[in-house]
């Protein structure tokens, strides 16, 4: 008995559906691409348009993230972080800042020559930065210019600019990424173009002239980096040159009339700790 061949045959409008197909692939990468190019030319003004308080309920869930392992519980450290603390409300009360910002500052103990802000309004300050500079002025300029990078979006207009970047990359790849906290930890960790770090020290020295009514200490930090014999490839690769920094500094001091007055020392049960 002759068995029939059950054949399968595909739609005639097959090549067209899959051309369609094809087409709406395209067109909708194309649009996905467009808006995170648009996003990562443009992302410091669309920043803007983005409440703080939506940014700081963004990162809420990740802020362990941002500052584990940076915090001390011992005594020293203490008293150090509420100096810090001190030094931040007084600089936001003394100067022209957005009511909407909420500041965060977190001392570390370790001995790294830096200080960051990234979302959220968190700011981190290592004891190596404190030790570099000889005055309260030299670090209230460092606090300052951090404080200047969140009153200008910039770490929420870095973490817009990573993300695009790696969706589209996702995108064109077929791949799925879930490292969010990669994302996170690269979003305004010192990644900031120089740009956004000379307005950043623009408005860092107004900060800390309506803190203490002159500029003493603005360029303190830059000096002691200056004639430092280390590598600083990798610190200058975000940030202008040192000389350049202490350069429009002056200017900006010569142009708007700024004093510069003597710098202060650190109070004397902050320097106790900072001498053992």
């Amino acid at each position: 008995m002759a068995q029939s061949e059950d054949r399968y045959e595909l739609p005639s409008n097959t090549a067209g559906d899959i051309r369609k197909m094809f087409i709406w692939l395209c067109f909708g990468f194309g649009v996905l691409f467009a808006l995170g190019l648009t996003f990562v030319i443009f992302a410091q003004s669309l920043v803007k348009f983005v409440p703080f308080s939506a940014e700081e309920r963004f990162i809420k869930p990740y802020e362990g993230l941002l500052v584990e392992d940076l915090l001390s519980e011992s005594e020293d450290s203490q008293i150090i972080q509420d100096y810090l603390e001190q030094l931040v409300v007084g600089l936001k009360d003394a100067g022209n800042l957005s009511d909407d910002l909420n500041f965060k500052i977190h001392y570390s103990d370790k001995l790294i020559e830096n200080a960051y802000a990234t979302l959220g309004g968190h700011i981190v300050v290592y004891r190596g930065l404190i030790d570099s500079v000889d005055s309260e002025n030299g670090l209230v300029m460092v606090i300052a210019h951090e404080m200047a990078h969140i009153e200008n979006r910039d770490p929420a207009a870095a973490m817009g600019r990573s993300l695009a970047i790696s969706l589209i990359i996702s995108s064109a790849s077929g791949g799925y990424s879930d490292d969010v906290a990669e994302v996170l930890s690269n979003a305004g960790l010192n990644q900031f173009s120089r740009k956004q770090e000379r307005k950043a020290d623009i408005l860092a020295l107004d900060l800390i002239n309506d803190y203490y009514g002159h500029v003493g200490g603005r360029d303190e930090f830059f000096q002691k980096m200056q004639g430092r014999d280390i590598d600083l490839a990798e610190w200058l690769s975000s940030h202008p040159e040192i000389e350049s920094r202490i350069s429009y500094l002056e200017k900006e001091i010569t142009d708007k009339g700024l004093l510069v007055g003597d710098t202060i020392p650190f109070p004397m049960e902050i320097q106790k700790i900072l001498d053992k």
